[in-house]
Order: C-alpha cells, then structure tokens, then sequence
C-alpha cells in the first residue's frame, strides 16, 4: 500500500514537471527526417491581393513552412481608370471591383447643407459612422467614394460627386435613376472622414 502511494506521489509530481516545461515540437523537414527542435521562423515571402495578405515563413533549421494570412476591411485596389459617355469607371487589376460615376465634379455648398439639413431631423446622421479609414491628406473623388461606400444603406445605380472647395468636403450621392427620393449623401471631409449623412425624402 505504501509502495503505491508512493509511485502515485512520483507520477504525479513527474507530469506537474512536465506541465511547466515548453515542448520542443517534432516535425518533418525537407529531407524528411525527423528532427527535435524550436522552430527559428523568418520571413520568406509575401502574396497579397485587394483584401487580404499571406505571409509564408520557414525554419532556418529544417526548412518547414507555415503560412500566416491577413483578411482587410480596408482594400488595396489597382486602379485602371477610364472616361466616356459622361462617365468615369474606376476598374482594379487585381479583383472584381469596379466602380463608375457622374464624371462631371459640381460644386456645392456645405454650409448651405447643414442649414438645411440639421441634427435632429429625420434622415440626417452626424455620429456612429463606419467608414473605417484613418485621416489621409487630399483624397480624390475614387478615395471619397470607396468611404462612403462604408456608410451605405440603400440600393443604387448611379454615383456622383460634388465638392466644396472652401471647406474641403466632398459629397457622394448614391441614387436610383428613375426612382425620386431614393437617395443617400455621404459628405467626406478632405482627409477621407464621414462627416455627415443626408437621406433623400
């Protein structure tokens, strides 16, 4: 009986040892030997496209591979831009994105929009915007539209821009042809931040 305990005694104490020590990891390099060591990790390459991004690392000792990936919220588009029939279409290299707008830029009046449309009146937002992009200095039309995009709610056709020099802001209107009122301004500041948002009536 004392043997026993005694044995328990040691097995125990021996797996709390082993509990606290950091394992080496058993794996099978390129000569497919098996080797007992801690994987010295460094950077071998990196493949990447609009939303997402994979870094491939091997071990300096046995050469095995492991692959890091990295999903975006925010796109790196390649942008191919064309112009015709009153229209400019932005379309990436990499992917399926495409967008097209209203080339012609019109001026308007921020100052104006706020006294018309102020906080507190039905269809006007002023906070909990999901534009997810950090301050960038002089966007273009393309970057305001790819942020206010984060702010849509409605379904659309057509897309056109506005800017207000004095204030730097941009407006990008999302509205159906043909339909009235179905319309959403997003106003963008110059440094690629939503502002303000508008919904037609």
């Amino acid at each position: 009986m004392k043997k026993t305990v005694a044995l328990s005694l040691v097995l125990i104490l021996l797996v709390s040892c082993l509990a606290s020590c950091n394992f080496l990891e058993y794996d099978k390099g390129n000569n497919d030997n098996t080797t007992e060591h801690t994987h010295d990790w460094k950077f071998k390459s990196q493949t990447s496209d609009c939303w997402s991004t994979t870094v491939t690392q091997a071990c300096s000792k046995c050469g095995m591979e492991q692959f890091l990936h990295g999903n975006s919220v925010l796109p790196h588009h390649s942008w191919v831009e064309e112009t015709g029939d009153g229209k400019t279409t932005f379309d990436c290299t990499r992917c399926e994105e495409s967008i097209t707008f209203v080339s012609e830029i019109r001026e308007f009046d921020y100052a104006n929009v706020l006294e018309q449309y102020k906080i507190g009146d039905a269809g006007v937002i002023h906070e909990n915007f999901k534009n997810p992009y950090v301050e960038r200095e002089d966007i273009s039309a393309i970057d305001a539209i790819i942020r206010a995009k984060f702010e849509l709610t409605i379904e659309y056709d057509t897309i056109s821009v506005s800017h207000d020099k004095a204030s730097d802001m941009w407006c990008v209107s999302f509205w159906t042809l043909d339909l009235p009122g179905a319309c959403q301004d997003v106003y963008i500041n110059g440094k690629g931040l939503t502002c303000y948002i508008v919904y037609g009536e």
